[in-house]
């Protein structure tokens, strides 16, 4: 007796051509708006830090003659 509750071809092809064109729709904005991060001018490269690091130094006997005593 539920012969009326199923949906026929008409409302089902109506919500897959509904779905395609919306999932088309947000797919063409997220493009837009990250082609506008892309055509934005360049940000200007930070001026090098100095080297949080200590250069390395040649051997130095002078350290390390303390510690042979």
């Amino acid at each position: 007796d539920c012969s009326s509750c199923l949906p026929g071809p008409g409302p089902i092809a109506a919500l897959v051509v509904a779905d395609v064109i919306m999932t088309l729709l947000i797919a063409g904005g997220a493009y837009c708006l990250a082609g506008r991060g892309l055509r934005a001018s360049p940000k200007p490269r930070p001026p090098e830090a100095e080297s949080t690091y200590q250069e390395l130094q040649g051997a130095r006997g002078d350290v390390y003659s303390e510690l042979k005593r």
